[in-house]
């Protein structure tokens, strides 16, 4: 049956690519999103250059992270111009092609025009509708060479864009499966259902490099996310949240430090929490019920200002140079912050290596952090061997 499941997720990723091959088609390269071929060439660049540049980056400890993870980037974003200009491009070509088809078919357009305007003067909307239809039907099918271009370049982002995603989710599945050893009646299920797949010599041979694909993911959704908020309102975000939590920490100061609500407070403990029983704890809920009362408040107008200004936010991301600023500066802090993270919560699973025994859960990770991205995250963690991390944390766990 192991065998037979192989081939059924071989089969569903086939299917995928071809529904996507079909609606890329139907599209066209200019309608359809191909942050899949960015992400999975800036992967496949930023792991060949971490593989076979590895050697010689491994004596510098911030070198080789550096180069590995700035290469995807510039990849990812070369490559994200280059589907712009494609699509200015096709977009030009079809509409010169337009233009001259109309200059050419002067007569039949003029022809429709007025069968147009004819059934406007009639109010005749449903025969407008049919010919207005008709007319833009007919250029459209009429695109010439680079409309062409246009579905084909669409057919190919569709296929990879499908069988990327559904792909993803089928090796994170097994990657989870494996690394964590989920077992039914009392065997994993690796073992009694899916070993033809994690010892066939595919599996065998990219598995070093299945995170580098993931880590190369989560960095390119940091910058195309990073880009379309903003650091502007990305900053207000956090600004808001902050502002909050100030704002019931102010309340729960003037309630218990400015004596402007000690006789609330005394009202509160003497009437309504009267039978809760009397003392410092009646007081201190007196003061809560208060202080939330009054963080409220205050918690309204962060929120009245967080309706309008991200709106000014938004009307100021309007002109081109500060959306494009804005954008780079949000994609470099997100991205940055995201990395931080990663590189922190990595750092800390590698120095639990040191546990005795180890468990299967660190033996299996080991074997998906060898790639030319991974390794920087886990076994070459600048973190880890800059010495800001702890050496080892078995202690806490034995």
């Amino acid at each position: 049956m192991t065998d037979y499941i192989g081939i059924i997720l071989l089969c569903v990723l086939c299917v995928a690519a071809l529904i996507g091959l079909i609606v890329g088609l139907c599209k066209g390269f200019m309608a359809i999103s191909s942050w899949a071929n960015e992400f999975v060439i800036a992967a496949v660049g930023a792991t060949l250059i971490g593989v076979y540049a590895g050697d010689y980056l491994e004596d510098n400890a911030w070198l080789g992270p550096v180069v590995v993870i700035g290469a995807g980037i510039v990849i990812m974003l070369l490559f994200m111009l280059i589907s712009a200009s494609f699509r200015k491009g096709f977009a030009r070509g079809i509409t010169k092609h337009k233009r001259k088809l109309k200059y050419k078919n002067m007569e039949a357009v003029q022809e429709s025009d007025a069968d147009i305007v004819d059934a406007l003067s009639r109010n005749d909307f449903k025969a407008y509708k049919k010919i207005s239809k008709s007319q833009k039907k007919k250029l459209k099918q009429h695109r010439g060479g680079w409309g062409v271009c246009d579905r084909i370049f669409g057919a190919i982002t569709g296929a990879i864009k499908y069988f990327t995603v559904l792909a993803l989710i089928v090796v994170g599945c097994l990657m989870v499966l494996d690394m964590t050893g989920i077992s039914v009646n009392g065997a994993a299920i690796t073992d009694q259902y899916l070993y033809s797949i994690f010892e066939s010599e595919t599996w065998i041979f990219v598995q070093p490099y299945l995170m580098d694909f993931v880590l190369i993911g989560v960095i390119c959704a940091c910058i195309r996310r990073g880009y379309k908020s903003g650091l502007f309102s990305g900053l207000w975000t956090l600004l808001a949240i902050v502002l909050v939590i100030m704002g019931f920490y102010l309340a729960w100061v003037i309630v218990s430090e400015s004596g402007s609500f000690d006789g609330w407070i005394e009202g509160l403990s003497n009437g309504m929490l009267s039978s809760l029983g009397d003392g410092d704890f009646v007081t201190t809920i007196a003061k809560v019920i208060l202080t939330a009362f009054l963080g409220i408040i205050f918690a309204v107008v962060v929120i009245l200002l967080a309706i309008f200004i991200p709106k000014a936010i938004d009307a100021a991301r309007e002109t081109k140079v500060f959306h494009f600023v804005d954008g780079i500066l949000g994609a470099i802090v997100v991205t940055g912050i995201v990395v931080g993270v990663l590189l922190f919560l990595f750092g800390m699973v590698y120095t639990l290596n040191g546990v005795e025994p180890q468990p299967d859960f660190f033996v299996k990770m080991d074997s998906y952090f060898q790639g030319g991205v991974s390794k920087y995250f886990y076994s070459q963690n600048i973190l880890n061997m800059n010495g800001w991390m702890p050496v080892d944390l078995s202690q806490f766990f034995g």
